[in-house]
């Protein structure tokens, strides 16, 4: 007597089709997916209220240490950032400083954009 076990394992995983390819519009010159933000804060403009804090220390002379963490966005508070930033400020010694960290213009710099990230103008590297 012979005994004949079948299984059958059905596979529930489905695939979904692949996503139509999406062109981006770009304004400026600049290929951005931030048209959708732009459409919700026409919708609801309170969600365009933002409040950035930071908290700043005098250390000495013209030394100072600044830490960032928390900012209410889009209608809440920000909980996302779980660790602060800590930033240095100063000033060289040529301007009565020590040079422990970067002066405020300088800081400035640094939050603009590279020239990757800009329209290409003649006079950039490698733009003629």
């Amino acid at each position: 007597m012979s005994t004949t076990t079948q299984s059958t394992t059905t596979d529930t995983t489905t695939e979904a089709a692949p996503a139509p390819r999406r062109v981006r519009e770009s304004r400026n010159g600049v290929d951005t997916p931030l048209f959708a933000t732009l459409d919700a804060v026409r919708g609801a403009p309170e969600i365009a209220e933002f409040r950035f804090r930071a908290h700043n220390r005098w250390i000495s002379g013209t030394h100072n240490r600044t830490t960032i963490q928390g900012f209410y966005g889009a209608g809440q508070e920000d909980t996302t950032r779980t660790e602060h930033f800590t930033y240095d400020a100063d000033h060289p010694a040529v301007l009565v400083g020590a040079d422990n960290g970067p002066t405020a213009v300088e800081f400035l710099l640094h939050t603009s954009p590279p020239p990757s990230a800009r329209p290409a103008r003649r006079g950039d590297a490698g733009v003629t």
